[in-house]
């Protein structure tokens, strides 16, 4: 499938999307990750729109939680405050030209894996693999592997700091009307309606939540999202957007949170107070054969 032809099948999914598909439920679950019991299949919930997402209660346990945060001080010394909110660690798939994908984004996808596990004590691709495995259906979690033979990133950092703005509004399925690098992605997994997920490692004081706006892909102006809209037309998407009910997602620093984020429009709410708000996360979907659970960013 080339990108002219994905493209235009997202716009023709837009128009043809099933009914259960046309608002936002509004449920979030919650569990516990220590749960013994039978866990239902939250990735095939969450792909169906039967729940907006799913919050993960203490994915990072207390102790490792603690020790990250007396390694947050380190972050800041290597930090360089390159976007609005903050600066985010790690070149993302979305943020890097499809040029750049052999010469600049994977030959990073390894040093980024050993910064957060030697600077913050994570590995991330088995504390995601070992949770999400829990509420997959038997899928394997895995990341997705380019033609060359290299994996894409499993997390990105994104730390957003006091006083700065919250993270603009956006919703994952436009990225496929303009970013050529995702043309990969899109024969492995679905990239429309992509999962969006990330672990809450520092809570701010005040602010800082997800917000989810009552609209969803299918019923988006064409001219909100097309034409790096994103960049073009922000104030134009926020004052849209305040039109639309929200609701506030909750979390505590340890939880992760997976949710429909390529269908349903969300923002990051500024934060106040001495504390950075911290999240290590990407994006998944499930594969186009069904059986497994890709995840990048």
């Amino acid at each position: 499938m080339t990108l002219k032809e994905i493209v235009m099948f997202g716009w023709k999914k837009k128009q043809q999307v099933s009914p259960e598909r046309d608002a936002v439920t509004w449920k979030f679950s919650e569990i516990e990750v220590t749960q013994d019991k039978d866990l239902p299949d939250f990735l095939s919930l969450i792909n169906q729109a039967k729940i907006d997402g799913v919050i993960i209660k203490n994915a990072l346990p207390k102790l490792q939680l603690d020790k990250i945060n007396d390694k947050i001080d380190a972050l800041k010394n290597i930090m360089v405050e390159a976007t609005d909110f903050g600066c985010v660690v790690g070149r993302t798939l979305d943020g890097c030209a499809r040029t750049d994908l052999e010469s600049a984004y994977f030959p990073e996808t390894d040093r980024i894996s050993n910064f957060f596990n030697q600077v913050l004590g994570i590995k991330v691709e088995k504390l995601f693999e070992s949770v999400v495995t829990k509420i997959s259906g038997d899928r394997k979690v895995t990341q997705p592997v380019y033609s060359n033979g290299d994996k894409y990133k499993a997390a990105t950092l994104r730390i957003s700091k006091p006083g700065r703005e919250g993270m603009q509004s956006h919703i994952g399925n436009e990225f496929i009307t303009y970013l050529p690098q995702l043309e990969h992605i899109a024969g492995v997994v679905d990239p429309k309606d992509r999962f969006s997920f990330f672990f809450l490692l520092q809570k701010p004081e005040i602010g800082g939540e997800l917000v989810v706006f009552d609209l969803v892909w299918k019923n988006t102006p064409e001219h909100l999202v097309a034409d790096m809209a994103v960049v073009k037309k922000k104030l134009e998407r926020e004052e849209y957007l305040n039109n639309f009910k929200s609701m506030n997602v909750n979390m505590d620093a340890g939880d992760l949170l997976i949710f429909d984020g390529g269908r349903i429009w969300h923002r990051v709410r500024p934060s106040e107070g001495d504390m950075d708000r911290i999240t290590l996360g990407g994006y998944g979907g499930i594969s186009r054969d069904g059986k497994g659970f890709n995840y990048w960013s």
